[in-house]
């Protein structure tokens, strides 16, 4: 039975096992300090001070419920496999997005690499159709959009003709050359010829660029079918491509567009009218399909019947390509890609990449001159239990997915870095946009690569960037912790309190220490301000 499935999945018992055993480790603790929260405040004989103990207790209460929500990718962990080559039935159509809006922060160039490798994508190309969204209506991008349909006529073939894995013509000659598999002298030759073609295209779209015209916020829409079924020799043969549309929608000043989700919105219309096939592949305009047989994995849980009625979409997980060594961005997202992924019922193209485990305990109480207060140690043990128990559970999913320690510290010092500054403001922008002091409005992610911070990210080295607004935040945190690791330390020598400055000395040692590039970079910064 199995045999003929188009996918299956997979429970691996050992690791479910050892998760389950982690999640009761840290949910014991979890009790127990609940329990000491309310218990301290109804039964205690000492007076306490009700706001700090509304703040601590809150901030408790929403690390455990993030934790339990993260449990569940622990709890039943699964692995997927499909089968395309038992695929009966005939293949359905595929209409494909791409979208892109701004000439100079999505370079055309990344764009027509998405496109041209989309357009190679191992499918039958008379049921593949492209659509690309142009929401800058940018002349440049249209000129370049003829000029790659014209490179992938050479280009399809030539994947087709030698099953290429990579379909990117970037990634495969800039990048990935090395893992193609060695050809003969034939190879070569139209490889080269292939090289060659490439190159032009990057000088037209070099040269295109060059006269840049500001994007119009008045302008009609313009549709234009860049290739045609028809345009296509035999139905065997190797040439064929997929229908190329370039889709430019009507802009005016004075009504809300809605940004992507109206450029995809016009997609919808303009494919209904001309392909109207019954499955959408969304793409970004810098996500390369760099398997070519992606297309016909998603086929194999849309077409099994054992899963169809309950499925909504399937998603593939970013794979980056030119990744530092030390890689300190955490740039590979491990976490969402190869953890949390394990039981989703969909494979995720894009993610939210917060760290699984919380690397920190629940705060301590504030007490005069900072120590311990005594009636807290016998409960002191739970907070360490529930610490500790995050970090060998994190050590131990990194070490499980193949991956080094750097992995982990990169991991817990980005899970620092995004609760302070990508996650709080992105909470204070969604409260400003629903009470309504802030319009909604787009930002795109500049994409072009600037060669000095490409040179640093290579070193290894931490870049501060964006608006310094930002970056206060995680700074005021980092300073905070080294002043109070140095005055934990003035106070241990002095006062010879160790049992009482513990506790506070290894938090902020072990916070500093953990964000020394940060550390690295602002002495950098400030060398290079004064020099």
């Amino acid at each position: 039975m199995e045999d003929s499935r188009l996918s299956i999945i997979k429970v691996p018992k050992r690791l479910r096992a050892i998760n389950r055993a982690f999640t009761l480790i840290r949910l014991i603790p979890m009790l127990a300090l609940l329990y000491y929260r309310v218990s301290s405040l109804i039964f205690s004989h000492k007076s306490i001070s009700v706001f700090p103990w509304i703040l601590i207790s809150i901030s408790e209460l929403i690390v455990g419920f993030l934790w339990l929500l993260d449990q569940s990718f622990a709890w039943q962990p699964i692995s997927r496999a499909v089968f395309p080559e038992n695929i009966s039935k005939e293949l359905p159509p595929i209409d494909v997005y791409i979208c892109t809006a701004d000439p100079e922060k999505e370079p055309v160039l990344n764009v027509m690499n998405t496109v041209v490798s989309s357009m190679s994508l191992d499918y039958p190309p008379e049921k593949l159709n492209v659509y690309l969204s142009d929401d800058a209506g940018s002349p440049i991008t249209l000129c370049a959009i003829k000029a790659a349909a014209l490179f992938a006529k050479s280009w399809i073939p030539f994947c087709r003709k030698h099953k290429l894995m990579t379909r990117s013509p970037e990634l495969y000659f800039d990048i990935l050359k090395a893992d193609q598999p060695k050809q003969g002298n034939e190879f070569l030759t139209e490889e080269k010829e292939i090289k060659e073609k490439y190159n032009v295209l990057k000088e037209q779209v070099e040269i295109a660029g060059r006269n840049r015209i500001p994007p119009t916020k008045d302008r009609p829409s313009h549709i234009e079918i860049i290739h045609a079924d028809d345009m296509n020799v035999r139905s065997d043969d190797l040439t064929n491509m997929p229908r190329l549309v370039y889709v430019a929608r009507e802009k005016r000043h004075d009504q809300p567009h809605h940004y992507k989700v109206g450029a995809l919105n016009a997609l919808l219309r303009v494919s209904g009218v001309m392909s109207n096939s019954p499955y959408i592949l969304v793409l970004d305009c810098d996500m390369y399909c760099n398997d070519p047989s992606s297309a016909r994995q998603a086929m194999c849980f849309h077409l099994d019947t054992m899963i169809t009625k309950s499925l909504a979409f399937v998603q593939f997980p970013q794979r980056f390509y030119k990744l530092s060594k030390n890689d300190n961005f955490d740039s590979q997202m491990r976490t969402a890609f190869k953890y949390v992924l394990r039981i989703l019922h969909a494979l995720t193209l894009i993610l939210p990449s917060d760290v699984i485990v919380h690397n920190g305990s629940s705060a301590l109480p504030f007490e005069r001159h900072n120590r311990l207060p005594q009636g807290l140690r016998p409960w002191f043990i739970w907070f360490v239990i529930y610490f500790t128990g995050g970090i060998c559970h994190h050590l131990f999913d990194v070490f499980n997915s193949g991956e080094s320690f750097n992995v982990w510290w990169n991991e817990m010092r980005m899970a620092l870095i995004k609760c302070v500054t990508c996650n709080l403001f992105g909470c204070l922008d969604a409260i400003m946009n629903i009470i309504g002091i802030k319009k909604r409005e787009l930002k795109l992610t500049k994409k072009a690569v600037d060669k000095d911070e490409l040179e640093k990210y290579e070193k290894g080295n931490f870049e501060l960037q964006g608006d310094k607004i930002f970056i206060v935040p995680l700074v005021i945190i980092v300073l905070l912790n080294i002043v109070s690791f140095i005055g934990g330390i003035v106070r241990v020598v002095t006062q010879g309190s160790f049992d009482e400055m513990f506790a506070q000395v290894f938090l902020s040692f072990f916070i500093s220490i953990l964000n020394y590039p940060i550390i690295k970079e602002m002495v950098t910064r400030k060398k290079n301000a004064t020099a």
